[in-house]
């Protein structure tokens, strides 16, 4: 998914089953929710979810869904950005470049197959992680027969450009 439901996410998910691969998609509507014969685990936001919950500022609640008939049941809860989960158990990210995706991207070592950018902000980030090495296009991917050593070059990247990252304190506030 990516970009709270924009994106071409949808368009690819039989295309992806069809090549095997099992998938874990955010949805952000119960009408997201296709029939696929349990190659997709889907994920649904709280729809009654509010930024501001009185007293501090939340991130959404996600539920794991059983069958698209039945109800959602409560999935993947921290106190950090619950989606989060998702990524940490992910291969790998099928998204549009957002900032968000490239974040959670180097946060958690996880590479990223890029679906189309919206606008040309997101079209330079897509270049800077090509460009690093860290994500690849999904056309790309694709014409590779969604190959897995492809994303664990990408993934290797990730892993060794994360061990040279500073801190805001190590790089700001260190001592000569």
């Amino acid at each position: 998914g990516g970009g709270w439901g924009i994106g071409t996410y949808r368009e690819k998910v039989s295309e992806m089953i069809s090549h095997n691969l099992n998938l874990n998609v955010v949805a952000y509507e119960q009408t997201d929710i296709g029939n696929d014969n349990g190659a997709v685990q889907y994920h649904l936001l709280d729809p009654q979810w509010n930024a501001h919950d009185g007293s501090h500022y939340t991130f959404p609640p996600i539920y794991a869904v059983g069958e698209p008939d039945k109800e959602a049941k409560p999935g993947y809860r921290d106190q950090y950005y619950p989606y989060y989960n998702l990524i940490l158990d992910s291969y790998v990210i099928i998204s549009k470049p957002g900032g968000g995706t490239l974040n959670d991207s180097i946060a958690s070592g996880v590479p990223v197959v890029f679906l189309e950018p919206f606008g040309e902000h997101e079209a330079q980030n897509a270049k800077l992680w090509k460009d690093l090495g860290f994500g690849i296009d999904y056309d790309e991917w694709k014409k590779s027969g969604f190959s897995a050593e492809r994303i664990d070059a990408l993934r290797h990247n990730l892993i060794e450009a994360k061990k040279n990252l500073k801190t805001l304190d190590q790089k700001y506030y260190e001592t000569p």
